[in-house]
């Protein structure tokens, strides 16, 4: 009978155990018993054999558990990173730990004990693969966890470190771990085990998540080396979320920053709205935004840049339209809105602007609602700029804190509240990787409201949005419920609710384009009912369909949207819209407001993204609609009677005494020179020509809230004619003007810009003998009008329908533009006759071929002898062009007595244009005759 001889030993994940049957014949000899050693050495050795294999096994299973506890930390890690983390050392202990597990594990695998068994075939390739694996971890993490060290070191001196240092050391730290991810080796692949396998292929996934963060740094930190270095010249935009457009606020100031050895220099920011470009003086070079928005003159009018969420092709419609302005070259373009600049403050501490502190807590409320109950839009518009500008500036101080700085600005790029696109490619790149280039991926879907109402009402207007999605047989039906509420009261500043009235609208209703943005793949986007769109088609990577909104206070308005999308398309990425509040969003069970980009998986009805995994907080802005929480602003206005007369006045507030008002001429100390007044106006008379005074108001009760100061120059005297509103006295002379575009300007101060008749500058408008061309002038409502006739008989044009908005007598450059074969009427306004504002949009007609030749006199204080429509008011010039901008024909100037012959009362003008007088109730007012009164 055979008695068994067992043992066992573990190798890998295996248990081996050997079993050896001894036959009865060896045990029991017919020989007499010998004493023989050779079975007991086979058991000694078997036994120190199965100790050995027990041994090496224990090393070896004790190595699998650390590297794979290795392989956990790198993970916990990668999902951990943040800039807080980094900075603050946090990722540094996980990382050396890691470390030291991929070190001890590959001690393990490479004992004594264990190293015989890389000999055996099988057991060879397990051990050489984790030793191999457990060797490259243990070098990854070792140069990740210097690389922690090292940032962590330079965020704790990057303060008092030159901004281009930390930027260029930033970027060697990167290098020299990727250099240490070089020529790793993982040892052989196939034939493994399942949990060597596993940890195999997780580290993998850890290596090259590194990598690619590794990569994306080192782009980010060269091209922001080379930005901070410079010379580097960007036009800056300053944004303002009160006036949405697409993935951005309306863009309303204009200028250039120019960064060299990291310091930063803001040049004077200049208001959109006086800057703007003559139409067709840039081509736009993206078809699609040609054809999608050209309509909206987005080459001519900063205001209307970004109708389409794509920044880069915004970006370089705006850097040529600065060339074409100020004939500079721009690096780039940087656009920052008032959470950008709130981000700023966050690191910089406050600014001081003229008493008003501004911080992060303060100035999105600031910028979006406070400013507006201001009365003056020159003073909107500075403080917007002075805002800027102070922010960016206070950034070349050493002493901020850059880590909080870059958190925050982290949190301002998620929700595309900073914008950068450069022509230059390696800084382009950084954009690009650290996700501020704006760009918009095949499946990205966007929601935007762009306000076309002249109101500052998207803070009160409510967006909300619901996706679903339904299987069917060639994909999925794909519907998004856009809720817009509109929540503005009646208590709101005047410019928050916007010209209503001259739109034929309610005071509050906002009136807008509702546009989204859809992914490639998307088939048949629509509005559900909806026939009449205003853009519809391609949009770079995607697609956009766009249609008309109007939105009376307190009510709500419903759209869906429908297409389809192929089953090979199955994730739509919903990105943010820079609102402020931000757009609510549902989908899948998951509810967020867009503070960063989400991913919406159709096929398994998840959503995921930073704005769900981070948390990232939303910003909300509840503003009280009552309460003015500063101290009154100013609103300052030459009288129209005496120039030398300034009126200072401010809204109505609840305070217990008066107000104190201050005054400073030409960069002086402050002087009061009114103090607990309870009157709405102070007037200030005799005050030099051609000289600056500056005035701020403070309530008395707390004297050093003092509101933003605005300033005024009293205008220099001009001698004018004056015009008493008879038809019978009027200038003319003969006819110079063709049948093609004509560009008409005047400088002229009505005795009243709400007439009670219409009232004509000039024109060429005889209808006796049928030879009406065109005319110029004002109307009942306030507004500009033309009027022009293509065959001398019908009269065609209209009025403007905006008003103008000037002070009776308020002396003002005003101008009409006209082009027949273009189909296009046009009104403008400027303060200095040289940089022209476009007065509300285009008026289109159906094109003629041109305006009807009028061989008739050119009038001037009319358009026609006899007429009922005279001029009441002091004209001070008169210009007329051929063509758009094109050269000057006419240019009758009051303004000196220089054209004037004495003896015969004739006026002729630099082109050789004779004007003669008519009637005698006009009277020619000299220049320094002028203080007595005029406009």
């Amino acid at each position: 009978m055979a008695s068994p001889c067992e043992t066992e030993w573990w190798t890998g994940d295996t248990l081996i155990g050997v079993k050896v049957d001894i036959p009865e014949e060896l045990r029991e000899p017919l020989a007499p018993p010998k004493r023989r050693r050779w079975p007991w050495v086979i058991g000694v050795a078997a036994l120190l054999v199965a100790v050995w294999l027990n041994a090496a096994a224990s090393r070896i299973f004790q190595a699998r558990d650390l590297a794979l506890s290795g392989v956990g930390r790198l993970e916990t890690v990668r999902q951990d990173v943040n800039i807080d983390a980094v900075a603050d050392g946090e990722l540094t202990a996980d990382l050396e730990a890691a470390a030291e597990d991929f070190e001890t594990a590959q001690s393990e695998v490479r004992s004594w004990l264990v190293s015989p068994l890389r000999l055996m075939p099988w057991v060879g390739t397990q051990i050489r693969s984790a030793d191999a694996l457990s060797g490259s971890a243990a070098r990854v993490a070792t140069a990740l966890a210097v690389a922690s060290a090292d940032v962590e070191a330079l965020a704790t001196v990057a303060a008092e470190t030159d901004r281009v240092g930390v930027a260029r050391e930033a970027l060697a730290i990167v290098q020299r771990t990727k250099q240490s991810f070089a020529d790793l080796d993982l040892g052989p692949a196939g034939g493994l085990t399942r949990s060597l396998a596993d940890a195999r292929i997780r580290f993998t996934a850890e290596l090259g998540e590194a990598s690619d963060l590794l990569d994306e740094v080192e782009v980010a930190a060269a091209g922001l080396a080379e930005f901070l270095e410079g010379p580097t010249t960007y036009l800056l935009l300053a944004a303002n979320n009160s006036e949405m457009r697409a993935g951005s606020g309306s863009y309303l100031q204009a200028g250039t920053v120019e960064i060299t050895n990291g310091r930063i220099d803001v040049r004077r920011l200049r208001p959109a709205g006086e800057i703007l470009l003559e139409p067709g003086s840039v081509e736009i070079l993206d078809d699609d935004l040609a054809q999608r928005w050209g309509w909206l003159d987005i080459a001519s009018d900063w205001r209307n840049l970004s109708a389409s969420p794509r920044f880069a092709a915004n970006a370089e419609l705006a850097a040529s339209m600065w060339e074409e302005l100020e004939d500079e070259t721009v690096d780039g373009v940087i656009v920052l809105d008032p959470v950008a600049l709130a981000a700023v403050l966050a690191a910089t501490g406050p600014v001081d602007l003229d008493g008003r502190i501004i911080d992060d807590s303060s100035v999105v409320r600031e910028l979006l609602f406070d400013q507006y109950w201001e009365d003056d839009v020159e003073v909107r518009r500075d403080r917007l700029q002075d805002v800027s500008t102070a922010t960016l500036q206070a950034i070349d101080r050493t002493d901020i804190d850059l880590v909080t700085l870059a958190k925050r600005m982290q949190d301002a790029a998620a929700g595309r509240h900073l914008l950068a696109w450069s022509r230059q490619p390696v800084q382009q790149q950084a954009w690009q990787s650290v996700g501020i280039d704006g760009a918009m991926d095949p499946d990205s879907l966007m929601v935007s409201v762009l306000n076309r109402g002249a109101n500052k009402l998207d803070s009160f207007l409510t967006v909300a949005a619901v996706l679903e999605s339904e299987r069917g047989e060639q994909g999925r039906t794909v519907t998004v419920e856009v809720r817009l509420d509109n929540t503005a009261q009646s208590a709101f500043p005047d410019y928050v609710l916007g010209p209503a009235l001259a739109l034929g609208n309610e005071p509050g209703t906002y009136v807008g384009i509702l546009s989204v943005n859809v992914p490639a793949a998307a088939v048949r986007p629509r509005f559900a009912g909806v026939e009449s769109l205003v853009a519809s088609g391609s949009d770079g990577s995607g697609q956009v369909v766009a249609m008309w909104v109007e939105i009376p206070p307190g009510e709500q308005l419903v759209h869906e949207l429908v297409f389809e999308l192929p089953d090979s398309s199955p994730t739509i990425r919903i990105e943010p819209s820079a609102r402020v509040p931000g757009v609510i969003w549902s989908a899948a069970g998951a509810n967020w407001i867009d503070a960063a980009d989400a991913l919406v998986d159709l096929s398994a009805g998840t959503v995921s993204g930073e704005v769900l995994e981070r948390a990232i907080e939303p910003i909300v802005f509840e503003p009280d609609p009552i309460s003015n929480p500063v101290a009154p602003i100013p609103f300052m206005r030459v009288d129209g009677d005496v120039e030398t007369t300034i009126v200072v006045s401010w809204p109505a507030v609840q305070v217990g005494r008066g107000v104190d008002v201050w005054e400073r001429r030409d960069g002086a100390d402050w002087m009061q020179v009114g103090a607990d007044i309870t009157d709405r106006e102070l007037w200030l008379t005799e005050r030099a020509r051609e000289a600056e005074y500056c005035y701020r108001t403070a309530l008395a009760t707390a004297p050093e809230r003092f509101s933003v100061s605005e300033c005024i120059v009293v205008p220099a005297a001009l001698g004018f004619m004056r015009f008493p509103g008879d038809p019978d006295d009027y200038f003319s002379a003969s006819d110079f003007v063709g049948s093609g575009d004509l560009d008409v300007r005047v400088l002229v101060a009505p005795d009243r810009w709400t007439p009670e008749f219409w009232q004509m500058f000039a024109g060429q408008y005889d209808s006796n003998p049928n030879d009406r061309s065109w005319r110029f002038g004002i109307d009942i409502f306030t507004a500009l009008v033309g009027n022009f006739s293509e065959d001398g008989f019908v009269d065609l044009g209209t009025n403007q329908e905006i008003p103008v908005s000037f002070a009776d007598g308020r002396r003002k450059w005003v101008r009409m533009t006209i082009e027949p074969t273009e189909g296009r009427l046009r009104f403008w306004t400027s303060n200095g006759g040289s940089v022209w504002r476009l007065l509300g949009g285009a008026l289109e007609f159906e094109p003629i071929e041109g305006l009807h030749d009028s061989v008739g006199p050119v009038y001037v204080g009319t358009d026609r002898p006899g007429s009922d429509n005279p001029f009441s008011g002091d004209l001070y010039y008169l210009e007329i062009r051929d063509g758009v901008n094109g050269p000057v024909i006419a240019n009758l100037d009051f303004r000196t007595p220089d054209q004037l012959d004495t003896a015969s009362g004739r006026w002729t003008d630099d082109h050789g244009n004779v004007f003669r007088p008519h009637g005698s109730g006009w009277e020619y007012v000299p220049p320094e005759a002028e203080d007595g009164g005029g406009g």
